[in-house]
């Protein structure tokens, strides 16, 4: 990346986005603030922000449902986003990873914690380009075609369905393993940084991954010893 880091936060509290704004600035970030989903799917389009900070209870469209455009969509947006919310329940915080979150901090906010996850985003953006990677990169397997931009899955030549970044991330490392069987601990390791308490997020992942795959469904194979394989 060239330049400060670019972050753009989602909130519909002034006293929220005005507390973030500072923080992020005297962290060297370059920051821009809306109050609503239109909005920020608006700037995500023109600005082109590594990270979205966005908050869950939007007043136009609920949080999940903006992710939801941002990962999903064919707006080709390459960042991050970390979810914000005052939820706490644990099927918040799935709901939020599943819609292509890559983490969920509850508010109220710890200062320290934000930037340090920010920067652990950020770290997968290459030196030299705003994106995770090359976009024209396709990975073709078998029956399976897989393109990072925009993220989407192929088989047998038909379009089964855009992707999560998680979803991408798990797709790309079973295609790039098969034939062989890939342990949920490795999948873990590679998609979630190693974090334990990800773990039942995996078959989280996998079913909507089942779902998107429809006809071709039973082509994610499970193997002996909780491992996973795409038949391709």
């Amino acid at each position: 990346m060239t330049g400060k880091p670019r972050i753009l936060v989602v909130d519909d509290d002034d006293n929220i986005r005005t507390y973030l704004r500072t923080l992020l600035e005297k962290s060297r970030f370059e920051v821009k603030e809306v109050d609503c989903g239109a909005d920020a799917i608006k700037c995500t389009k023109s600005w082109r922000p590594q990270i979205v900070l966005l908050d869950k209870e939007l007043p136009d469209m609920d949080g999940f449902d903006v992710c939801k455009k941002l990962t999903s969509d064919g707006i080709r947006f390459m960042g991050k986003v970390v979810m914000l919310s005052g939820h706490k329940k644990t099927e918040d915080q799935v709901a939020g990873l599943c819609c292509g979150a890559v983490d969920y901090i509850i508010k109220p906010i710890n200062p320290e914690l934000l930037v340090a996850k920010i920067n652990v985003a950020l770290r997968e953006f290459s030196d030299k380009d705003d994106r995770v990677q090359d976009t024209s990169t396709t990975i073709s397997k078998g029956v399976f075609r897989l393109s990072t931009e925009p993220r989407e899955l192929w088989v047998h030549n038909e379009k089964a369905a855009p992707l999560t970044e998680t979803e991408y991330k798990i797709i790309k490392l079973l295609l790039e393993s098969s034939p062989k069987c890939t342990q949920r601990e490795e999948l873990l390791a590679v998609i979630f940084q190693g974090r334990t308490e990800d773990l039942k997020l995996i078959n989280v992942h996998l079913s909507n991954i089942r779902k998107k795959l429809g006809r071709s469904k039973a082509r994610l194979e499970t193997c002996r010893g909780q491992g996973l394989k795409l038949a391709i």
